[in-house]
C-alpha cells in the first residue's frame, strides 16, 4: 500500500506534501492534480531522484530499521533522520538530537475511493472526511457482501486511476470534478438514509459513463 507525506511537527501544524505509491514512486503535492513526480524508493530502500530511469541519480536509502542516510554509496553516506514504525519522521544524526518533522501514514486511494478521493481533495477537503468515510464503509460492508461485489471492485480498480489522469489533463476539468463530486454527495445521501441499492446505482451510473469518456 502507497504512502502520504506530511510535513509539520504535529497533527495541528502538519500538511499534506506528497505520497509514494505502491511501486514506490515519489510525488510532490497536496492532491492528485497539482502533484508531480519527483522520484522512486526502490524495493532495497535506495532513494532516488529524478522524473524518469534516465535522469535519476541515487541520493540516500533507508535500512530496515527506518534509518535515513543521504549519499550515493556506502562509503559517502551519512545519517540524516529515521521513520519510526508509527511513521513518524524525523531528522538528526542520534536520538539526542533529532526533531521530528513529519509523518507518513497508509494511502487507500487504490483500494475502492480513488476517483472520491481525487474529487475531494481537489474540492479542498480533508482525505479522511465523512464523505469519504461513509463510502469506505459503504465499500467494506455492503458492496464486499454482493455476489458481483469483488468483480465490481476490480473493475474499479483497474479503471479508476486512468480516468483520474485523463480528467485531470482535460480543459473542462473544473466542470467534470464538480460534477462528481454533486454525485458523491447524493450518493453518500442516500447511503446514509439506508437506500444502499439507490446509493450503488447513482455511483454505477457516474463511473460507468466516466469509463465511457475517459477510460
Amino acid at each position: 500500500m502507497g504512502k502520504k507525506i506530511y510535513e509539520g511537527s504535529n497533527w495541528f501544524t502538519e500538511k499534506k506534501t506528497g505520497r509514494i505509491d505502491d511501486d514506490g514512486n515519489t510525488y510532490e503535492g497536496s492532491n492528485w492534480f497539482t502533484e508531480e513526480k519527483t522520484g522512486r524508493i526502490d524495493d532495497d530502500g535506495n532513494i532516488y531522484k529524478g522524473s524518469n530511469w534516465f535522469t535519476e541519480k541515487k541520493t540516500g536509502r533507508i535500512d530496515d530499521d527506518g534509518n535515513v542516510y543521504e549519499g550515493s554509496s556506502w562509503f559517502s553516506e551519512r545519517k540524516v533522520g529515521r521513520i519510526d514504525d508509527d511513521g513518524n519522521v524525523y531528522e538528526g544524526t542520534n536520538w539526542f538530537t533529532e526533531k521530528k518533522v513529519g509523518r507518513q501514514e497508509d494511502d487507500d486511494r487504490g483500494s475502492g475511493c480513488f476517483l472520491s478521493t481525487a474529487c475531494i481533495e481537489h474540492a479542498g477537503l480533508d482525505d479522511d472526511c465523512s464523505e469519504l468515510r461513509t463510502l469506505r464503509q459503504f465499500r467494506d460492508t455492503f458492496v464486499k457482501s454482493l455476489p458481483s461485489g469483488d468483480q465490481m471492485l476490480e473493475d474499479y480498480y483497474r479503471n479508476a486511476p486512468g480516468i483520474v489522469s485523463n480528467i485531470s489533463q482535460s480543459d473542462k476539468k473544473e466542470y467534470i470534478l464538480n460534477s462528481i463530486y454533486s454525485t458523491i454527495r447524493k450518493a453518500v445521501s442516500l447511503i446514509r438514509n439506508k437506500k444502499n441499492h439507490e446509493a450503488l446505482s447513482c455511483y454505477r451510473e457516474m463511473y460507468m459513463e466516466l469509463v465511457r469518456k475517459f477510460g
